[in-house]
């Protein structure tokens, strides 16, 4: 399993109720994900799959992590 910097949740005061988590970047490039869609785990055969994107952080496999790096030039470390 990979370790990212990913702080934990806090509270950020900006009139509402908005939470924030801090979270250190790869270096990468944008790719588009329709050429992978048939390959992730999470989307392969899954009409909706993005429909998860829509509340923010979801969790995926290592498997869909390494291919999704790989398409976006990310270097991952353990």
């Amino acid at each position: 399993m990979y370790q990212f910097s990913i702080g934990a949740l806090y509270q950020f005061t900006s009139g509402g109720d908005t939470f924030r988590r801090d979270v250190a970047w790869l270096q990468a490039h944008e790719t588009p994900i329709s050429p992978l869609l048939d390959v992730l785990e999470f989307s392969a055969g899954v009409r909706n799959w993005g429909y998860p994107l829509r509340f923010g952080l979801f969790p995926i496999s290592d498997h869909d992590l390494q291919i999704i790096a790989a398409a976006m030039g990310a270097q991952l470390t353990l």
